[in-house]
């Protein structure tokens, strides 16, 4: 059987989609599901580790929380511009781009780091600048990297995440979401000394965060050492058929990411191919499907130049 990554088999790659879902489900749990040797899942697992493969990830949405995709068309590009921006505090993704755009930032953050953000960029980038556009994230999240999964049965296994924006998070639920953030997988032995917080509590108030989709415990893939590509598709549609656009989305098993926005674009798709042959496939194959809903639509050809910091 041909994998998605050539680096892969199929029961690492069905252990990545898992993961991706749930990054700390049980071993045991996870041998149950792929029908394997527990041991073997475990080797499997400390080898995408170990190999950087794969990094574990915290995705959240919470009330008050500003996620921006900064998108910058730039007159000239300057080599020294991507160090500059990888260096912004509140920075969790950059990426270099070919299409409508130079460089696609995703910036985590609240109001006034935001613009402090983009108080730097404007400084630094003002001569260059052709224009920049901001656009704000209602909410985020993996789509469970399907094309990974090589078991149709797990499929089910996926739920979008749809959080209650309105939840009002307490500090004690912050100080472990910022603690989650920085280390995902953490035991709760070591998260319970660095909260001061019991066991019992971390588990329910974790368990609460997990109901009200709040946050996802999720791994992000390192796509250049599995020989893969990761672009973007820029989407603007007729927001009455939104949930049929995200069903479709979801059944994609290319489309990796799926972000809604606010302001010019509706949504950033994030799309894992093996080539670019592919991806300009599955780009047409999106419009086709989606003739009907599809307003506007504009491609960025990525280079990654790191992987996601949180």
């Amino acid at each position: 059987m041909t994998t998605f990554s050539p680096k892969l088999d199929k029961i690492s790659q069905n252990i990545i989609y898992l993961l991706s879902i749930n990054s700390r489900i049980s071993t045991t749990l996870l041998a149950q599901k792929l029908n394997v040797n527990r041991k073997i899942i475990e080797n499997r697992i400390n080898k995408l580790y170990s190999e950087s493969y794969i990094k574990p990830l915290l995705i959240f949405n919470y009330k008050g929380l500003i996620k921006s995709s900064v998108l910058i068309k730039l007159s000239k590009f300057d080599q020294n511009t991507p160090e500059f921006l990888n260096n912004l505090s509140e920075l969790a993704k950059l990426k270099e781009t070919l299409g409508d755009y130079d460089i696609s930032l995703l910036v985590v953050s609240n109001e006034d780091k935001f613009e402090n953000i983009l108080f730097k960029i404007n400084q630094k980038l003002h001569n260059n600048l052709i224009n920049i556009d901001i656009i704000k994230h209602s909410m985020e999240d993996t789509l469970g990297y399907k094309s990974f999964c090589g078991d149709f049965t797990l499929f089910r296994e996926y739920k979008l995440l749809e959080p209650n924006m309105k939840y009002e998070l307490n500090k004690y639920e912050l100080k472990i979401i910022k603690t989650l953030k920085d280390k995902p997988n953490i035991s709760y032995n070591e998260l319970s000394k660095k909260t001061g917080m019991s066991y019992l509590r971390l588990r329910k108030i974790i368990t609460n965060l997990e109901d009200n989709n709040l946050i996802r415990f999720s791994i992000d893939p390192n796509y250049e050492k599995l020989n893969l590509e990761f672009h973007n598709i820029l989407l603007r549609i007729n927001i009455s058929h939104s949930k049929q656009f995200e069903k479709n989305m979801i059944n994609n098993p290319n489309v990796h990411w799926i972000k809604k926005g606010i302001g010019k674009w509706d949504y950033i798709l994030s799309i894992a191919t093996r080539n670019i042959k592919e991806f300009i496939d599955v780009t047409q194959q999106i419009r086709t499907q989606n003739k009907d809903i599809i307003f506007d639509f504009s491609t960025l050809v990525s280079k990654i130049n790191i992987m996601r910091k949180y």
